[in-house]
């Protein structure tokens, strides 16, 4: 539903024009991009980050995952400016980047209290 929404977002806000071209929403359908995105960014990438997380998930502990994939975003924009793929975030990305960093202060907050109490599951 997200990114019904997200779509007719940029079709209406954006600009972006529903066709197979490379600018278009339907751009990794087109002849010259279905290959590369099919094969290398669908099925390398899709089985090698499935295989990572199960692999995080059997040596890590889960909280540590869970800030990690919270970070993700934070870690893509950087490494798109550090490229030169993307621009300079605005500020909703900077928005974005306190809210991530909020939540994972709260969720760390949440397991130490947690972690300190001493339950009897007897």
């Amino acid at each position: 539903m997200l990114a019904i929404i997200n779509t007719l977002l940029a079709i209406f806000i954006e600009g972006a024009e529903i066709s197979t071209e490379n600018d278009g929403i339907f751009g990794h359908l087109s002849s010259e991009n279905f290959v590369f995105i099919t094969f290398f960014l669908g099925f390398i990438a899709g089985i090698c980050g499935t295989i990572a997380v199960n692999f995080a998930l059997e040596h890590f502990p889960l909280l540590l995952i869970l800030n990690l994939l919270q970070t993700r975003p934070i870690i893509a924009m950087a490494t798109g400016i550090f490229l030169g793929i993307d621009l300079w975030p605005g500020w909703m990305t900077c928005v974005g980047t306190i809210m991530i960093f909020t939540a994972i202060m709260i969720i760390n907050k949440a397991e130490q209290n947690f972690s300190m109490k001493n339950y009897d599951l007897k």
